[in-house]
């Protein structure tokens, strides 16, 4: 069961690592344009 958690885990993480490429620089841009307020 253990193993399987790993696996899970290794698999989310080669998932997630090529869209955090795309997503945190559109966050990025997201922000920096928007309004600051305070």
């Amino acid at each position: 069961m253990h193993g399987y958690a790993l696996y899970r885990l290794q698999l989310i993480i080669v998932i997630l690592l090529p869209n955090v490429k795309v997503i945190f620089p559109l966050t990025e841009r997201y922000f920096r344009h928007k309004p600051d307020r305070g």
